[in-house]
């Protein structure tokens, strides 16, 4: 984004507050999204520009972000750099985390989606009252199922990479938690519950929860990627789960 986008994008917040609509009310206007060229990221970043935002995909290769919308731009950038993320989201309104991966060790301490959130709390630290609201993507195991979180499972040993994965999803909702004066939110969704091939169907439904993995009436907890992008970017407009994390499933 260059100093004139930004100009725009402060001008914009300044004319809504002259009207008296507030940030949630009016929308975000510029995204930025982590993990654009990933599978999750790149249909974030699809349900966003058809809504009309100003969406900047990051990526550690922007080049493979083929994407042709007059509203989007790539940059390459670093989720666990913090001069790296300065650089990007000083001056946006709502940042998307999609990211994941592990370190050599396999610690959850190593985990990318750990170390991300992490960062950002040192950022908006830093941007102090301009920092922007951050939508993190959850891990399923980090789920209850019958009261039971699904890292629990004893065959999710430590030093494994699915132990790192696991519990550096959970590392990331416990230090946005100890943030202070912070606006965050992580959706989760179902273990398994997303079509690894395609984004699926979108249909626009989808229902939120808190700590449980959330079924439909016939005792399935699938949810398309299109939808929960939905919900992704709904989060981004609304703050429906401002400072907790939220479960998302498949309508009742």
């Amino acid at each position: 984004m260059n100093p004139g986008q930004f100009r725009t994008a402060g001008w914009l917040k300044f004319l809504c507050a002259v009207v008296g609509l507030t940030s949630t009310a009016a929308g975000a206007e510029t995204i930025v999204v982590y993990g654009a060229s990933g599978r999750v990221g790149a249909v974030v970043v699809e349900e966003a520009l058809q809504r009309g935002h100003d969406v900047i995909g990051v990526s550690r290769n922007p080049g493979s972000l083929a994407i042709e919308a007059p509203n989007f731009s790539a940059v390459q950038g670093d989720v666990t750099s913090l001069e790296s993320m300065l650089e990007i989201v000083a001056g946006v309104d709502a940042v998307v985390i999609t990211v994941r991966g592990i370190g050599p060790g396999n610690t959850p301490e190593e985990a990318v989606t750990s170390i991300a959130a992490e960062t950002f709390v040192e950022a908006a630290g830093v941007l102090g009252e301009d920092a922007p609201r951050v939508i993190q993507v959850g891990g399923g195991t980090t789920l209850r199922v019958d009261g039971a979180y699904g890292f629990d499972n004893p065959g999710i040993e430590p030093g494994t990479a699915q132990h790192a994965n696991a519990f550096g999803h959970w590392r990331a909702i416990e230090t946005y938690g100890a943030a202070d004066g912070l606006q965050w939110a992580v959706l989760t969704p179902p273990p398994g519950g997303m079509s690894p091939a395609s984004p699926g169907e979108r249909t626009g439904e989808y229902r939120l929860g808190g700590e449980d993995v959330l079924y439909d009436a016939a005792g399935s907890s699938a949810i398309t990627m299109a939808d929960f992008a939905v919900a992704v970017v709904d989060e981004v407009e609304r703050a429906q789960s401002l400072n907790r994390r939220a479960a998302v499933g498949p309508p009742e």
